[in-house]
């Protein structure tokens, strides 16, 4: 079910992002029907699949990125833009801060620490539970830090929003 709400919530950020980075129409017709279809066949599936045999609600299931993929791809080679997707949402390039990547790699020793602190540092549950603590706020800190300066500044494209 996890896996069936984040796709279709990266689909719906494609489909509404790429007609803006193209200049081209919106989606629509036979090509989004199907897509559509792909997505609501994969949920019957898995809903009723003791009715089939194992790997066919799997298949219809991973279908849906790969199809979602081959969409979005017409228009974006279409256009021949190159740079327009390589701007984030701020107007900005997309590059990474090193202290993103530091922040990332706090908040991933969380996570390892809050599921294999006990068995493989042979600490207490509280004091387990208070390192991850520390890392995870470290790290939100950190994210916090680097992008709310970007955030509260107009866009560096000029465009609205």
């Amino acid at each position: 079910m996890l896996f069936g709400f984040i796709a279709s919530a990266i689909a719906g950020f494609m489909l509404t992002a790429v007609p803006s980075w193209t200049g081209q129409k919106g989606f629509a017709g036979i090509p989004l029907i199907a897509l559509a279809l792909v997505w609501i066949a994969a949920r019957v599936l898995i809903m009723t699949s003791a009715s089939w045999p194992l790997m066919l609600p799997t298949i219809v299931d991973l279908a849906f990125l790969p199809l979602l993929a081959v969409l979005v791809m017409i228009p974006l080679i279409r256009s021949r833009n190159r740079n327009t997707p390589l701007l984030g949402s701020s107007g900005r390039p997309l590059t990474v801060n090193p202290l993103i990547t530091l922040a990332y790699g706090l908040l991933t020793t969380a996570a390892v620490m809050r599921v294999f602190g006990l068995s493989l540092f042979g600490m207490s549950y509280p004091t387990v539970i208070a390192v991850a603590a520390i890392f995870w706020t470290t790290s939100l800190i950190l994210f916090v830090g680097v992008y709310s300066p970007i955030l509260w500044r107009p866009r560096a494209d000029g465009k609205p929003g």
